[in-house]
């Protein structure tokens, strides 16, 4: 069964592994709404010495967003949705890549160091499998099944995010910490 629980600065225990969702990712990352919080807790997980880990998965969700927030920061909100459905948010997009990649790189680099990557040891095909089953078992997104298997084949019970859906109470032995 799913347990949630809220982070609150030093007062909460910890896991000696967890893994870190792309919403938290970004929030660590950009000023969003949930900067600060998401700050406080990663340099607790630092300082607790909680292993904290991501996947593949994770970064390139993370990267999408930034991408899309950078592009809205220069047009405006929501633009990467009306610019987009326009087919020219791509071409505007091209036309700035130098600025963006940099800031994607230095996203990049930040995570060096900082976090372990789960590495697919594991049959693609059975992550595929799983995730599959967590669909329908758990009635996830596809992205937030994926996930979910890949953590089930890593063997990590515990997820930083803010993502509702795996506040499942169905979900068999999974620790989600909110911020």
């Amino acid at each position: 069964m799913a347990r949630v629980i809220q982070y609150q600065p030093y007062q909460i225990s910890l896991p000696s592994e967890v893994y870190l969702d792309a919403n938290f990712l970004i929030d660590v990352h950009l000023p969003t709404e949930k900067h600060l919080t998401a700050c406080w807790f990663f340099h607790e997980l630092k300082a607790k010495r909680v292993a904290v880990v991501t996947s593949p998965l994770a970064i390139d969700e993370a990267l999408y967003k930034q991408w899309i927030i950078y592009y809205e920061i220069d047009h405006g909100p929501y633009s990467w949705k009306r610019d987009a459905d326009k087919r020219v948010a791509r071409d505007i997009f091209l036309s700035r890549r130098a600025r963006y990649r940099d800031k994607l790189r230095n996203f990049c680099d930040s995570m060096e160091g900082l976090v372990s990557f789960i590495g697919y040891t594991v049959d693609a095909l059975q992550i595929v499998k799983v995730a599959t089953v967590n669909i329908q078992q758990y009635n996830l997104l596809p992205r937030d099944a994926f996930h979910l298997a890949i953590l089930q084949a890593a063997c990590i019970s515990a997820i930083v995010t803010n993502d509702r859906h795996f506040d499942n109470p169905v979900i068999p032995s999974l620790d989600v910490y909110h911020y």
